[in-house]
């Protein structure tokens, strides 16, 4: 069964191991979340788990989610997010009693030094410049010199009299989803629900990445 929860992304910082070697380290949080729903092919198309954290007044939500949170008899969240499942594990899921549930959504099925795989939205840069979106080098910054950081010529002239597709030009950078595999667990603070995951993981503090393996 694929083992995933949601967290919450903290800091980075560092660790020293035993051989005196620093290893960079992100903190990541547990969220407070739930089981809400579980979606099959005979229903929806498809299999996966519908997770649900973050409490909210119902009031704050829109009559579809109000009304979908009142069929199941849950309390409101404020987010849903959903995880796809292999045949195996939903039917896995199905017959699983309450505990293993409580297990899907908590630390307990995960240890240290496992490798997991990140999954979250990468930092927002906003609209950039070929400089900095493909790496182009600049043009001379001498005076005189009308091209610091233009990004030069993108056509071909009379043939092909077109731009081809695919050429790198300034363009809205970040803010896409990025996954990150082979990433160790270092170590597991079960008292505080906090996880020291080595090197990095996309996204801003605050942000929520889904953690699984």
């Amino acid at each position: 069964m694929k083992k995933a929860v949601f967290l919450k992304k903290i800091s980075m910082t560092s660790l020293i191991d035993e051989n005196g070697k620093v290893q960079p380290v992100t903190l990541l949080k547990l969220m407070n979340q739930e089981v809400i729903d579980l979606k099959g092919t005979d229903r929806d198309g498809y299999n996966a788990v519908v997770y649900g954290f973050g409490d909210v007044i119902e009031k704050h939500l829109n009559k579809p989610k109000s009304g979908y949170f009142k069929k199941l008899k849950k309390s409101p969240k404020k987010h849903l997010k959903e995880v796809v499942l292999s045949v195996d594990s939903y039917q896995e899921l199905i017959d699983a009693e309450q505990e293993i549930l409580d297990n899907f959504v908590s630390l307990n099925s995960f240890e240290e030094n496992d490798i997991v795989t990140i999954s979250g939205k990468s930092k927002g840069k906003g609209f950039q410049g070929t400089i900095k979106a493909h790496n182009f080098k600049r043009g001379p910054m001498s005076h005189g010199s009308k091209n610091h950081r233009l990004p030069g010529s993108i056509g071909a002239g009379t043939d092909p009299a077109r731009v081809f597709k695919g050429t790198r030009m300034a363009k809205r950078l970040g803010n896409k989803k990025v996954t990150i595999k082979n990433l160790k667990i270092l170590r597991i603070d079960n008292n505080d629900n906090i996880v020291f995951l080595l090197g990095a993981v996309p996204g801003k503090k605050s942000d929520i990445v889904l953690m699984y393996k």
